[in-house]
């Protein structure tokens, strides 16, 4: 399964759980609140799985992913630029042992 296909997810789940939340509130539920709850965890799951996949550093020796997992580019197999018609646009970096997803935001100079 693509990045795309788990942002795409993860907004859905956000936005069933704030229209629960808000039925569940409107109505005095507790227990629709604590589903919509339940939903915006998974939401921020999904969400926070794709950010550990990004690089967290890029040097000359190779990419380290902000899980610790660290490629060099003497295994870089391709770079594979994934374009949709949504937010959900990303380079691939893809190496022998695994792919470091790299979006816009994660090309930025750290001062």
């Amino acid at each position: 399964m693509g990045r795309s296909y788990f942002v795409r997810v993860g907004g859905m789940f956000l936005f069933f759980g704030l229209i629960i939340a808000s039925f569940g509130i409107r109505h005095h539920s507790p227990p629709a609140v604590a589903f919509a709850a339940v939903i915006n965890l998974i939401w921020a799951w999904l969400f926070w799985r794709e950010f550990r996949l990004g690089p967290s550093v890029l040097d000359r020796d190779g990419v380290t992913r902000r899980d610790g997992a660290r490629f060099l580019w003497t295994e870089l197999i391709a770079i594979v630029d994934i374009t949709h018609k949504t937010i959900t646009s990303y380079t691939s970096i893809q190496f022998a042992g695994g792919e470091a997803p790299l979006v816009a935001a994660d090309a930025r100079q750290r001062r």
